[in-house]
């Protein structure tokens, strides 16, 4: 079924090791990347091949080590020269990465993920949640879209009712979160939020949603 395939594994370790087992159980020939320091790795020594994500010894550095996995030319670079056919991102490093997930389809790389249009529309917050409301999910209680003001946002929070959560609509695992009890805490709170958000997620947009403190989380993948 799969004659003829070769699939690169962007991720490391045991992620990377799960998808190349399950590869071998396939018969997919597989690829490994890799960095200096994961070089005796399992996953490098389990695919049919590794091609490593560093060039050049002299680049060989922690800073170097630290981005080899996100440099997208690169993996693609290596995807061309190797003939892989697809690709598995596996779960962190570019698998949420729209433009990294675009290079590879429009490279004729059959990427094992989301569309590119989902992943940006999912990672946007606030664009998931009016996709959830469009297909009639429940959503919590919030503004429409992102606030672009101070003002804008406490004619939300009025609307929604305190205590409200400031949210960017690019964060996630808990950051660029900022609970606010009543309005002067909003209004103090509102652009050092923003400026946050800027600065870890490269876009400063912000929601607001209604803060439930004994909320249980369920998250689904």
């Amino acid at each position: 079924m799969y004659e003829g395939e070769t699939l690169l594994i962007a991720n490391r370790g045991e992620i990377a090791v799960r998808i190349i087992c399950t590869a071998k159980e396939l018969g997919i020939r597989t690829i490994a990347i890799y960095t200096p320091s994961d070089a005796l790795s399992l996953h490098v020594s389990l695919a049919n091949k590794a091609v490593s994500l560093v060039q050049d010894a002299v680049e060989s550095s922690a800073e170097v080590e630290s981005q080899a996995y996100l440099a997208g030319q690169r993996i693609l670079s290596i995807c061309l020269d190797n003939e892989v056919t697809m690709l598995h991102p596996g779960y962190g490093f570019l698998s949420e990465n729209a433009e990294f997930a675009s290079l590879i389809v429009n490279s004729g790389i059959t990427w094992l993920g989301p569309r590119p249009d989902l992943i940006y529309k999912m990672g946007l917050k606030h664009e998931s949640r009016a996709i959830a409301a469009q297909t009639g999910i429940p959503i919590v209680p919030g503004s429409n879209g992102v606030l672009d003001s101070t003002s804008e946002a406490l004619e939300a929070a009025e609307h929604v009712g305190y205590p409200v959560i400031l949210k960017a609509t690019a964060g996630g695992g808990g950051i660029g979160m900022v609970v606010c009890a009543d309005e002067a805490m909003l209004q103090a709170k509102f652009l050092a939020t923003q400026t946050n958000a800027k600065a870890l997620f490269g876009t400063e947009g912000l929601f607001i949603e209604k803060y439930i403190p004994a909320a249980r989380h369920i998250e689904v993948q």
